[in-house]
């Protein structure tokens, strides 16, 4: 990632890279801490993948996101339908 970073931006983009990896982490750990339910641990531990999966290519946090992304459609899909 890194490597990805400073070809696109140079050092400044390794800043901003570094930076908003941080900040999907403290987005990941801030869900974990404030609620409860599976619903939670399991959007955690995918985030954590795609943090663990993404520190070799942008493209990997960006696929593994995307499972993200597609359980909170589905959940909020389910939601509305049910009530």
């Amino acid at each position: 990632v890194i490597g990805e970073l400073y070809m696109s931006l140079g050092f400044f983009g390794i800043a901003i890279g570094g930076w908003l990896y941080g900040r999907f982490a403290a987005l990941i750990n801030g869900l974990l801490t404030q609620s409860a339910g599976l619903g939670v641990v399991v959007i955690y531990s995918i985030g954590v993948m795609a943090l663990f999966s993404g520190m070799r290519s942008m493209l990997e946090l960006v696929l593994v996101s995307y499972v993200i992304v597609a359980w909170v459609v589905l959940s909020r899909l389910f939601r509305t339908q049910f009530q």
